[in-house]
């Protein structure tokens, strides 16, 4: 699973370098048909009243990300939201007569499920399930973000147990706000973090930002290792989080990493990523070389060099800068 995330993560990365935001063009705003609605082939949509006006509204996704469409009376659809976030395409989405999206993303070992409803003016995460009875541990988690209750159930039939907990600080979670994995979201119901602080609901809002970084094409590589809690964001003042990566890996690379986030006074983010490596292969050259020709191992190693043919980089950090404003669901690069 992480592989095959991380080879996404490197196609897309292609297109951010390009400068070009993964829903740009994608979808119209309006139309009358699914078809019509988006440049994209559509993977996976959904139709029911989320609005409540007694009007079909849409949601339709494509590998370039999603998008709510309020039902017209007349007919046709009016956009009322896109996002940069996309739906997987072997997902089961369906509309319940409230009005609330059900989206069922299908894991290896079970299935993460996320509810959203139409709430102040924008598509509220209500509740979900993380169920993972395929597993030995046979166990699954409902939550319930409106109360902040989750729910852990254990076992089946008589050995069946179950445990509630409160989930504080939540902020308001939203639609493309968040990757849609519960494996990358159990910030959600930490009370004590890594320095033993309480979480903000301000913190936990840029942690589902910055997961959702990490689960897409703006984070790559190291940082895609959501299950290594150093590579984490952490506050860094006021509204302010920090995430850093740094390794040495002898023949290969030393690579630095790091990742600002401020919250403004509009509710948008200010994103800044840092990334600086430098290439050590010519040390496995080197040392091939040495295996080959021990008796001049010590020899200095710039005569090493020459003799087995390596050579310095070009540059001895190969260095990079991005800025985002992260808006709405979206984020949009600055020059």
């Amino acid at each position: 699973m992480k592989k095959q995330l991380l080879i996404i993560s490197a196609l897309a990365l292609i297109l951010a370098s390009c400068g070009i935001s993964a829903k740009a063009q994608t979808f119209k705003p309006s139309g009358k048909t699914a078809e019509e609605l988006s440049t994209e082939k559509i993977t996976n949509k959904a139709e029911g009243d989320f609005n409540k006006d007694d009007v079909k509204d849409l949601f339709i996704s494509t590998y370039k990300g999603s998008a709510f469409y309020f039902g017209k009376a007349g007919g046709g659809y009016n956009l009322f939201h896109d996002y940069d976030l996309s739906v997987s395409e072997n997902a089961k989405l369906s509309v319940t007569d409230k009005g609330v999206l059900r989206i069922q993303q299908d894991t290896d070992d079970g299935s993460d499920v996320f509810l959203f409803r139409y709430q102040d003016n924008c598509m509220r995460l209500i509740g979900g399930k993380k169920d993972r009875h395929k597993t030995s541990e046979n166990y699954d988690i409902s939550f319930n973000y409106l109360t902040s209750k989750m729910i852990t159930t254990t076992g089946s039939g008589n050995s069946k147990q179950s445990e509630t907990k409160d989930m504080d600080n939540l902020p308001i979670l939203r639609f493309g706000w968040f990757p849609l994995e519960y494996d990358m979201l159990e910030y959600l119901v930490h009370q004590i973090y890594y320095d033993e602080e309480t979480p903000t609901p301000e913190w936990k809002e840029a942690f589902g930002i910055f997961r959702l970084m990490q689960s897409g094409y703006y984070l790559f590589g190291f940082f895609n290792d959501y299950e290594n809690e150093y590579h984490d964001i952490r506050p860094a003042g006021k509204n302010k989080f920090e995430a850093e990566f740094i390794t040495e890996r002898p023949m290969v690379y030393n690579h630095s990493s790091t990742v600002s986030m401020e919250k403004l006074s509009d509710g948008t983010y200010k994103i800044h990523i840092e990334d600086a490596h430098r290439d050590r292969e010519y040390e496995s050259i080197v040392d091939q070389y040495i295996s080959e020709h021990p008796e001049d191992e010590d020899l200095d190693y710039d005569i090493l060099m020459e003799k087995s043919g390596a050579q310095y980089p070009a540059e001895e950090y190969d260095e990079s800068e991005n800025n985002y404003i992260f808006k709405d669901g979206s984020f949009i690069e600055q020059k």
